[in-house]
């Protein structure tokens, strides 16, 4: 493996130089140090990096390339005057992550000089076929975090809407249209709520009036709840207090006191009845009634318990003993008893997709980074524009109009563009404010705010926090940090705008002849007229992200009056205040801190009306590589360069 590496990079060292500078500037950038990119030292370790990026290449390209990555250890040899490698963290299937760690030493032969040590991480993705990197999604809301629900939500347009929780659910606020819950936790529902299907890995609990058709549970059902339920099965006891049941069935016992009609009683062990209308009860153990409820038929293969000799059942008494019972032909004991218990249930487990950020930031059309005190964009994909980085500069007013938040090369450190030194019929910007006198995006303490009429149409990729307020946008949003709506927000993602809005200019609202022909060429076909499929067009909003392994950020909180025309995929929680309207699937991921996902606002899932080219159940997969060009066919092997650092 070492000879291979010292012949590759002997060979590959022409071609990469100017790639290593590449790297070098955009790092020195992302860390603040543009004055080292001319260290002679420094050069030379960036050119290892992309080296060493395309080594992995090579490999990962080979028959068995992920097992041959996985054997990497150690130091690297190379014959290359003055640069020394070594892996710093094996390879890891999992994550597709290898680190390594990239000194160079400036002067003849790395004699005494500057030197200079990076520490690299790299991301390999294998060659998939078309159509890989897609995560299909049943359940219309999925969270890996507890439940509090407060507020309201409404599903509308899905006859089979399902929320599936890691954690516990707890339902107090108004819930309409929900056909299934499921939790691996416990499931608590007050208020009127009503659910057509309930499913607990651990115990349900109705109070107030919620009802279910069917409920189940691995642990106990506890029925306080004044509501009319359906079908009740249990692993473990039921207990019912209030309301009225069709069915409870339980392989443990079942205790019931409410004034209400119950149908069939089925249990593993006891059954006791105090109250109420009872059709039919079968117990493989005793029957105990007191009071003087009204039942039907008792079926023991036990004893059966009566309140009074002068206690009359409807119907029958069925056991292998009785006791306090009457003295009457209806009661047969002892005789023979069959009852027939349900399979036991068998725990639901759902995992959620892993949620990062940066698996998305080649796949973006801009990319937003704070560096050396400007806002630095780098634009990929964007018909018209050179790709590269530019920055977010002002020019002054002229022929009656303002020019903020235009794509420079150059800006002072007041945010006046420099070069091009005027605007011309080559300078664009991606921003249009409530007039040409006003900016979009700002920058401050870590987070960034976007607040204007529109930007222009593409996938947008933030480092940091992100704060979207009024304006009604054409994008799909990925931010690293947390990501928040307030105001009266619109957001339409690029699969749900389609074709004529994000390919053509044709804006729903406040089109401008400044976006004129910047449309994102990895999500338009122009020959076709069509969009072209991309799982990433389908995303509203996604934020959250890994480094060095650790995740930061992940929760997007709707806020206001918001409303989103995509899919939510946060790395954490997602969070509600005031009222919103999703018409997309919600996953929340929860890779962080925040305890649970907390809905006190006013929701709407509205799911009717889609268009054609939108696929709400589709998300992208951070495992795979996420299309950025060809995007209708099969996807190679790539090594992209995850993060750096000066050690």
């Amino acid at each position: 493996m070492a000879t291979t590496l010292v012949m590759l990079l002997t060979g590959m060292a022409m071609t990469v130089t100017a790639m290593g500078m590449v790297y070098g500037i955009r790092s020195a950038q992302d860390q603040q140090m543009a004055s080292h990119a001319a260290v002679p030292a420094e050069s030379k370790a960036w050119e290892g990096v992309e080296l060493v990026r395309l080594y992995l290449l090579d490999i990962a390209s080979q028959t068995q390339g992920e097992d041959r990555l996985v054997a990497l250890t150690g130091n690297l040899a190379s014959n290359i005057n003055g640069l020394t490698i070594s892996v710093s963290e094996p390879y890891v299937k999992a994550t597709g992550l290898i680190g390594f760690n990239i000194s160079s030493a400036a002067g003849n032969n790395g004699a005494a000089g500057a030197t200079a040590t990076l520490q690299v991480f790299y991301n390999v993705k294998f060659a998939s076929a078309a159509g890989a990197g897609v995560i299909t999604q049943s359940d219309i809301i999925k969270i890996g975090k507890p439940l509090n629900l407060t507020g309201s939500i409404t599903f509308k347009g899905n006859p089979n809407a399902k929320i599936s929780v890691k954690g516990d659910a707890n339902l107090s606020g108004s819930v309409t249209g929900l056909q299934y819950l499921q939790a691996s936790g416990d499931i608590v529902i007050g208020g009127g709520i009503q659910v057509d299907e309930l499913f607990a890995n651990g115990t349900l609990t109705l109070n107030g009036s919620a009802s279910t058709q069917k409920g189940s549970a691995l642990g106990n059902i506890t029925l306080a709840s004044g509501g009319t339920q359906g079908t009740l099965y249990t692993n473990g006891d039921i207990s019912i207090t209030n309301g009225s049941v069709g069915s409870a069935n339980a392989l443990g016992k079942i205790t019931t006191s409410t004034g209400g009609t119950l149908g069939t009683l089925n249990a593993g062990k006891t059954i006791a009845i105090s109250n109420g209308t009872t059709t039919e009860a079968n117990a493989v153990g005793d029957v105990t009634v007191t009071s003087w409820p009204s039942i039907n038929r008792i079926n023991s293969k036990a004893n059966v318990t009566c309140p009074s000799p002068y206690w009359f059942p409807q119907g029958t008494i069925k056991a292998q003993s009785t006791s306090g019972c009457p003295n009457t032909t209806a009661v047969v004991a002892p005789t023979s008893v069959t009852v027939t218990l349900f399979t036991p249930l068998t725990a639901k487990l759902e995992d959620t997709a892993k949620v990062d950020a940066y698996d998305f930031k080649d796949a973006s059309n801009y990319v937003f980074e704070y560096v050396n005190g400007k806002r630095q964009v780098t634009v990929q994909n964007i018909n018209g524009m050179t790709n590269g980085i530019y920055y977010l500069g002002n020019y002054p007013q002229q022929n009656g109009r303002g020019y903020n938040d235009f794509l420079c090369k150059n800006v002072d450190s007041s945010n006046n563009c420099t070069l091009p030194a005027a605007p011309d019929s080559t300078t664009r910007t991606l921003c249009q404010g409530q007039s040409t006198y006003n900016g979009c995006i700002t920058y401050a303490n870590g987070t960034w705010t976007v607040s204007g009429k529109n930007l222009a149409p593409g996938a947008l990729w933030f480092k940091g926090n992100l704060q979207m307020s009024n304006g009604e946008y054409y994008n799909t949003v990925v931010a690293t940090g947390n990501i928040a709506t307030s105001g009266a927000h619109v957001l339409y993602a690029l699969n749900y705008a389609g074709y004529k809005v994000v390919c053509t200019n044709k804006f729903l609202k406040d089109s401008t002849n400044d976006f004129a022909g910047m449309y994102p060429t990895n999500f338009c076909d122009t020959a076709g007229a069509k969009l072209i499929s991309n799982a990433l067009g389908n995303v509203g909003y996604l934020d959250g992200s890994f480094t060095n392994g650790v995740f930061s950020g992940g929760a997007i909180t709707l806020g206001a009056s918001s409303v989103v025309y995509g899919s939510i995929v946060a790395g954490d929680v997602f969070l509600t205040e005031g009222s919103s309207t999703v018409h997309g699937y919600v996953t929340a991921a929860a890779q962080g801190a925040t305890p649970a996902n907390a809905w006190g606002g006013s929701t709407l899932i509205d799911l009717s009306n889609l268009p054609d080219t939108y696929v709400p159940g589709q998300i992208p997969s951070g495992g795979q590589s996420t299309c950025t060009t060809n995007c209708t066919g099969s996807t190679g092997t790539t090594v992209a360069v995850k993060w750096t650092r000066y050690l």
